[in-house]
């Protein structure tokens, strides 16, 4: 330096001392910071040209001493640029005004200031009132635990919130220890979290794609165990953990309450990546056979720096970070230098590297040659390095999946142990289609007997004409009807069970329910055949339970069906006892006993009765039929319930089956008393008046049903499909609507949607599905869906009459004696 440039700084410096003694006061500066509409800031502002920063070398200085302007050193301000200055040890102050002067709005407005720079390690902001004098602090930066920051969010975000003609002085403080680049950002909060969504998109794109990177290398390395895929995904995992901390993502998710990870971490991570770098080039590019001189000088490289990585947790994080940088530039320009000499060989998988590494090299130096304060800071060069690692890691995996070749003997004596196992599969498979075959035999036989039943009875209902005789027929083609409706809901609930998609519907229920509809469907049965059938309730058992009421009938059903079907003599006894009970919590568990004096179960038999398919005598010539498949579902249902199915048997005196379960009890329902309020109108009051809407596009049940409606003294509209019956919704004064579910245009399910989102009392219209869809999860789509409660065909008409004398709505007069309710529990539900 000449001795006229020494001059000429000392003459400047003399100026500026002799204009500052001169202008300003000698222990205070007056602070010329622009002041800026916060309605001006509709989206976002980028304050590099408005805000005004001063250098604090020391860092001495405090908000008090900013804001009243005890600091000797001149203010100074970006052209328009990011301030990006690199790695230093200052502390920076960056200061402006916000204010809300307008005549335009007089309602409170917030604002977002951003410092979209995640690796910062404090940042203090001051938010002086300058009408109120009220002082608010933040602080942020990744020296400090996450749910810490003022707003959560991977970079640095604080909020101003003015008044109508209030001002506050925003002063920002800014410490770190590595790069000091400083964007500051005005944002509107609306645009900054569509902004923000748009960014998320951008990194789950990038995380994503080095995520699927990793899995899919990771499943060839699992299958081929070559070492090189290892290595890859190694690299690519510290590339993407790498990133993680650059972009707040770490400090964020992985250990937001051990801040002190975010600056060791980043420099063991950028060493990292160096050693599975230079080890995944040396298995790719063979440098141990094509350049072992090369290949044992990286060998040394890679232990010093592997040796070094748990080391930068106790060396300084600014000497350390400097040598990672410089290391890394290093390294990547080196594997480019070998990929392109080995090119320049004819290797191929070279080719593909030179393109991968280049992308990576590029990002790499743009990245370091920001945070080293040498170009400018912008959206391009903040995420170069970002773009240039997800195309890197995708062309990698091209390279590596150029080497597939070398699976091939492996995979071929994997073709030969999967073919060994395949025999062993078939043979089971064999098997098992053998059990299927003859379950497919018995269902036909099974259910082709009743439905010739019915058919037969049918056709002599023609030609008899006696009353006494048509009765009898009748009576057998319900008979026959009902028996085979018993192995169709035994085969849709083993579908259903298989399928995992069995749901319990739970409800109140009274107990005697249960015995009621076993001595329904057995008493006859059981006098047919000369054996005594009784039920039996003890006294101790509560008067209602809360369960699923119809799958534990089926239980029942399919325990008594056995033991009726395999006894001959003597009696079929259903009884329930108490266990134990628990009055505090009201939950008690019951014993349900179904015991028979018919032939028994040999012993050693458990495994074959709970078998699917399988029964004890399975020959064509066996005396008693069933599908195989009863107690299988039985069990399968009782394991849902958590209940326990077991039993006892002597062969040639009987058997016993015990089902112990834990339910919740009442002694008195809730809505009994509505119920029974309305059950003393008869239904034919209930009805008059009262116009339903059947919809359904089976003419032949839509003519069934309507009959039934008007038997009753409903009068009936019909619709053949769902749209058509919104309509008529929307057109005509309905009470009542029975919908299918399965039609043309529009279904059931739709249909119930659109009535509920209609205006006024429309909505309200009370809807009962009428649908051969007859599974759990069925009923509770159609209750999903809005329906108000739920019959399977064929229907019943008893059960009908009680769902319509649940849900038909009541005229002015029966509704005064009765207290309203939305939910009305079936107390005494049908199967």
């Amino acid at each position: 330096m000449n001795t006229n440039t020494l001059s000429c700084k000392f003459i400047i410096t003399a100026i500026f001392i002799l204009a500052s003694i001169l202008v300003l006061s000698p222990a205070h500066a007056r602070l010329e910071v622009k002041s800026l509409n916060a309605l001006d800031v509709e989206s976002s502002l980028s304050m590099n040209s408005t805000i005004v920063y001063i250098e604090d070398e020391d860092d001495a200085l405090t908000f008090q001493d900013i804001h009243s302007g005890r600091f000797t050193d001149p203010l100074q301000q970006q052209a328009g640029r990011i301030f990006n200055i690199g790695i230093s040890d200052s502390t920076y102050w960056f200061f402006f005004k916000l204010n809300h002067f307008s005549a335009a709005s007089d309602k409170a407005v917030e604002r977002l200031i951003e410092i979209p720079y995640p690796p910062l390690d404090r940042i203090d902001v001051f938010t002086l009132n300058l009408n109120t004098n009220e002082l608010q602090t933040y602080k942020s930066g990744d020296s400090l635990y996450f749910n810490e920051r003022p707003i959560a969010n991977n970079n640095h975000l604080f909020s101003v919130k003015l008044d109508h003609n209030e001002e506050v002085f925003v002063a920002i403080r800014v410490k770190s220890k590595g790069s000091l680049r400083i964007p500051i950002v005005l944002w509107e909060p609306s645009e900054f979290y569509e902004h923000s969504q748009t960014t998320t998109l951008f990194m789950g794109l990038y995380f994503g794609i080095m995520f699927l990177m990793f899995f899919y290398n990771a499943c060839i390395y699992v299958a081929t165990k070559d070492s090189s895929y290892l290595k890859y995904i190694t690299y690519i995992g510290a590339l993407a953990l790498f990133q993680a901390l650059m972009t707040g993502y770490a400090g964020e998710y992985l250990w937001p309450n051990t801040p002190i990870m975010n600056d060791k971490m980043l420099n063991a991570t950028v060493l990292a990546i160096c050693c599975s770098g230079i080890l995944f080039v040396r298995t790719l590019l063979d440098l141990k056979t094509r350049m072992p001189d090369v290949d044992r000088t990286l060998s040394r490289i890679i232990q010093f720096n592997a040796w070094l990585i748990p080391v930068t947790f106790f060396l300084p994080y600014v000497a350390t970070l400097k040598y990672a940088i410089a290391i890394a530039i290093l390294t990547a320009g080196f594997c480019l230098f070998l990929g392109t000499k080995l090119a320049l060989n004819g290797v191929r998988t070279a080719k593909f590297f030179i393109l991968a590494w280049f992308c990576l090299l590029v990002g790499a130096l743009i990245m370091g040659a920001v945070s080293a304060g040498l170009i400018p800071a912008n959206v391009f060069t903040t995420n170069a390095l970002l773009v240039g690692s997800a195309i890197e890691a995708s062309l990698l995996s091209l390279t590596l999946a150029d080497q597939m070749n070398r699976v091939q003997r492996e995979r071929a004596i994997a073709q030969r142990k999967a073919k060994r196992a395949l025999e062993k599969a078939n043979q089971v498979l064999t098997e098992s289609n053998r059990t299927k075959d003859e379950f497919l035999a018995t269902i036909s036989h099974e259910l082709r007997t009743p439905m010739n039943g019915v058919l037969t009875c049918l056709s002599h209902l023609y030609d008899e004409h006696e009353p006494v005789k048509q009765r009898n027929f009748l009576g057998l083609a319900e008979k026959s009807a009902n028996h085979m409706m018993l192995l169709v809901d035994g085969v849709l609930s083993y579908a259903e069970l298989q399928s995992k998609q069995f749901v319990l519907n739970k409800a109140l229920f009274h107990t005697s329910w249960l015995t009621d509809e076993l001595n329904g469907q057995y008493q006859q049965l059981c006098a047919d055949k000369g054996i005594e059938f009784t039920t039996e309730i003890k006294s101790e058992v509560p008067e209602y339970l809360f369960g699923d009421s119809a799958k534990l009938l089926q239980v029942l059903s399919n325990l008594t069906d056995n033991a009726v079907k395999f006894t001959e003599s003597g009696f079929v006894k259903v009884s329930l006892d108490i266990d134990a009970i628990n009055k505090k919590q009201q939950t008690v568990d019951l014993v349900f006993t179904v015991q028979d004096s018919g032939i028994g179960i040999p012993e050693g038999s458990e495994e074959i009765i709970f078998s699917k398919f399988k029964q004890l005598d399975g020959s064509n010539t066996r005396s008693h039929g069933g599908l195989g498949i009863g107690l299988t579902v039985c069990r399968e249902i009782a394991s849902h319930m958590h209940a326990d199915l077991n039993y006892s048997s002597t062969v040639g005196k009987g058997s016993k089956f015990t089902l112990t379960i834990s339910l919740k009890y009442s002694m008195q329902p809730n809505h009994e008393e509505e119920l029974i309020a309305r059950q003393k109108y008869p239904l034919e009051e209930l009805t008059k008046d009262k116009l339903a809407l059947v919809v359904e596009d089976n003419p032949v049940n839509a003519m069934i049903l309507k009959a039934l409606l008007e038997k009753i003294g409903l009068t009936t509209k019909m619709a053949s499909n769902g749209l058509k019956g919104l309509e008529m919704v929307k057109e005509e004064p309905i009470d009542i609507v029975l919908m299918d579910c399965q039609m043309p245009e529009m279904d059931g399910l739709e249909a119930t949607k659109e009535i509920r989102n209609l205006e006024g009392e429309k909505a309200l219209i009370p809807i009962i599905a009428v649908t051969a869809n007859a599974t759990s999860v069925d009923r509770n789509k159609c209750i999903q869906a809005g329906m108000n409660d739920y019959l399977s065909k064929p229907l019943n008409k008893q059960e009908l009459l009680e769902k319509l004398t649940q849900w038909l709505p009541l005229d002015h007069t029966q509704a005064e004696s009765i207290e309203t309710t939305n939910n009305v529990t079936h107390l005494r539900p049908k199967s």
